[in-house]
């Protein structure tokens, strides 16, 4: 298009063209290097309607301006370029206002002469700007911009952030974004969007500011008290080189204490805001920010191996898996793994080769101090209180998988109604207090929607498990001690011996295969829970079948090796549950080759195929009917195996990783979680237990107590130092607290 010179603020108003784009100005005074970049940019990046208003505040460098006669002399740019010449340096705020004027009616962007945009800039600018009738100005997101700075939140930075190009930086923040458009106090000057209509309210640039620092201040309280706001593009990312505006001098430190001052008396609440700000981790700008420095920096997840023992029993597992299958997701950086001090060596053997994982070894749960991953990922469900604060301390958001709520629905498996009630309270704050939420089944998460406990828009998913077996070190079979008398082919039942599991529906099983003359064992294999147990049950019907004894073997816990051995002999895997999250063992146990008869109940109707013998009714003629084909056809049990093969081919850890990528995102895009507990339900049963009304909160003692506990609670590093986490003098401290609680 064409190069023009105008003098005057109207002579330039008259050369620009009318359309219904903003008029971009570029003030320039003197920093060539800056300003070609910035030119070039520009022009690269910008749709060609758009022009382009150059403000010569008259510096002694000359090159900006005989650059641009060049480049229209050999290849001129599609844009309308008009600059507008000082007559003498009048400084920033003036020569923007000579701007504000020369743009006539249009939208104005302040565009710094050290910026560099990126793909997409003004349009994304744009469509922030007219996202609400309201917002008088858009900022964008920058490495070099105060509050609105990435990737290092409230620092800046001098290149862009991971050696990328400022393309790149800019695509990425884009793809990335989730367009909350924060609100903030004012107005970032790097590059800002102006809309007319908040010039035409408000008016421009206060000359009391003069020669400059302070103005943009100055304009966005104004026009925030006329009823304007103030956005943030959190879709667009641009360069700041930085510094170069004003430079530094006493001159100019002693002008902006003075401008400060002019804003202090002004707006006194400017100051705290700004200060607010900077510190409020929840807000919508705080996750704007986090949503960028991810995009720029690929996803830094924190995994909670708390868990990862001696012994790599199932949850062990899934989560080495979950570790490994995210650190092999391209947008993943990095896998910060929380392990206890002595880590086991099969933990360090999975995670040797990946120099994406890194072992945070964890003395205890004390809030950790330092920079947070992006987010954190517990694999399990939480079983203190206080690891729920230790989590938000590694991470900027937490998300937990949440698993079943089969303990939630049973005080069975608890010993008094205390521990059930306490158990209910955690999984209920759980769901409130975390960012997001994963279940293992659909029928894990319709079970926790039906008892409120998956909040309203809170991100969730249904991701279960890879089904792949997994041999995080290598195992030679080992015969368990006490299987002598179980021949090759005996009935096989695994679980930890949970009255859900229903293992005394497999004695009656093996009972009636005896009858019908088959006279193989049955193993049972797993741990006994303090509560909850089948085993009074089972005892009382071996006394009552006392035929059974030389066939029934009972095992205990077993070890990953003795586990393979028992695979590697059984006919057939008996899986008579009642409600499972998942339902790992059907798969397991096709992996090693054995046919397994299972239920469907809970989540299993979702992961088994659709047409293998099932147990139905929990009819013992059926069940042992269905099994004798299983035991004495080959053909038969090799089906049910191929079948579950083919069917496990659906449940990945690469699948499992992409999915939980998927929350990840979700919650690093949102506001972070602001609830921190949930009080008063527990109390006011004990008040009503001890005979006290509720209405009026409890007796003056009562509510003396109430007062030291909130004291104790808001002082962390003086609670962690008394009553470590997880210790038992926190176990001894609630017990009292309970019994005074129950008093009073």
């Amino acid at each position: 298009m064409s190069l023009f010179q105008a003098r005057t603020p109207a002579e330039a108003a008259s050369l620009l063209p009318v359309n219904d784009q903003p008029v971009v100005i570029v003030p320039v005074f003197n920093s060539y290097d800056d300003v070609v970049r910035c030119y070039e940019a520009f022009f690269r990046n910008t749709p060609a309607d758009v022009p382009l208003l150059v403000v010569d505040d008259r510096g002694w460098d000359r090159r900006p301006f005989q650059v641009l006669r060049e480049v229209f002399r050999t290849s001129a740019p599609a844009h309308d370029v008009v600059v507008l010449e000082q007559v003498s340096n009048k400084g920033f705020l003036l020569t923007m206002n000579d701007a504000f004027v020369a743009a006539g009616r249009s939208d104005i962007v302040i565009l710094n002469s050290d910026v560099i945009v990126g793909p997409e800039w003004l349009q994304r600018m744009r469509e922030a700007a007219y996202s609400s009738s309201t917002v008088a100005t858009v900022t964008a997101l920058t490495n070099h911009g105060t509050i609105v700075s990435v990737p290092k939140r409230n620092v800046a930075t001098d290149g862009v952030p991971g050696g990328l190009s400022v393309d790149e930086a800019a695509r990425r923040v884009a793809a990335g974004s989730p367009r909350l458009r924060p609100r903030i106090p004012t107005a970032i000057g790097h590059c800002t969007y102006v809309k007319r209509s908040a010039l035409d309210v408000v008016g421009a640039f206060d000359p009391a500011f003069s020669p400059g620092y302070g103005e943009e201040v100055d304009f966005s309280q104004r026009a925030l008290a006329a009823g304007f706001e103030h956005v943030v593009a959190d879709d667009v990312f641009v360069f700041h080189k930085g510094g170069s505006s004003f430079g530094r001098s006493a001159e100019m430190d002693k002008r902006k204490h003075e401008h400060e001052q002019i804003i202090q008396r002004r707006y006194p609440y400017y100051g705290p805001w700004v200060r607010r700000t900077t510190m409020d981790d929840y807000s919508p700008l705080a996750a704007a920010l986090l949503a960028a420095r991810r995009s720029l920096q690929g996803l830094v997840v924190a995994i909670d191996g708390m868990c990862l023992g001696p012994l790599p029993a199932g949850t062990q597992i899934v989560v080495v898996e979950t570790v490994r299958a995210l650190a092999r997701r391209s947008e993943v950086n990095q896998v910060l793994v929380y392990t206890p001090m002595d880590v086991p060596d099969y933990v360090r053997t999975a995670f040797a080769d990946d120099t994406k994982i890194s072992i945070r070894q964890t003395m205890n749960l004390k809030p950790q101090q330092g920079e947070k991953a992006h987010v954190v990922y517990r694999p399990y469900q939480v079983r203190d209180a206080d690891e729920l604060e230790w989590l938000r301390s590694i991470g900027e958001r937490v998300v937990v998988n949440q698993l079943d709520l089969i303990a939630y629905h049973d005080a069975a498996y608890f010993d008094r109604d205390h521990s059930w009630r306490a158990y209910r309270d955690l999984a209920k704050l759980s769901a409130y207090a975390v960012d997001g939420l994963t279940y293992l089944s659909e029928h894990s998460r319709d079970a926790a929607r039906s008892e409120g406990l998956l909040p309203d828009d809170k991100p969730n998913r249904a991701i279960y498990c890879g089904t792949e077996h997994t041999a995080l070190v290598p195992v030679q079979a080992v015969r368990p001690p006490g299987t002598e008398s179980a021949e090759a082919g005996f009935l096989l039942c695994l679980g930890v011996s949970y009255l859900h599991k229903n293992r005394l529906f497999a004695l009656a099983v093996l009972a009636e295969l005896h009858r019908q003359g088959w006279r193989g064992s049955l193993v049972l294999a797993g741990a006994q829970p303090p509560d909850g147990s089948s085993l009074p049950a089972e005892a009382r019907f071996m006394l009552d079948h006392p035929e059974l004894a030389p066939y029934l073997v009972n095992l205990g816990m077993i070890s990953e090796a003795e586990k393979v051995w028992l695979y590697s002999n059984a006919g057939l895997v008996l899986y008579p549950t009642i409600s499972e999250g998942f339902g790992l063992i059907p798969f397991e146990a096709a992996h090693y080759g054995v046919p397994c008869l299972s239920t469907r109940q809970g989540s299993l109707v979702e992961v088994l195929p659709e047409d293998i013998p099932v147990i139905e009714d929990f009819d013992p003629v059926m069940a042992a009917a269905a099994a004798r084909t299983l035991l004495d056809d080959p053909a038969a049990g090799q089906k049910v195996v191929d079948q579950i093969l083919a069917k496990g081919t659906e449940f990945s850890w690469s699948r499992v990783a992409g999915e939980v990528i998927e929350v990840l995102n979700e919650v690093t895009s949102r506001p972070a979680c602001r609830v921190v507990a949930i009080r008063g339900e527990q109390d006011y049963a004990y008040l009503a237990e001890a005979g006290f009304g509720t209405g009026g909160g409890g007796s003056p003692l009562m509510k003396g107590v109430d007062f030291a506990i909130d004291w104790f609670l808001a002082r962390p590093d003086i609670r962690v130092k008394i009553v470590p986490p997880g210790s038992k003098r926190q176990a001894l401290v609630r017990q009292g607290i309970d019994q005074v609680r129950r008093r009073l």
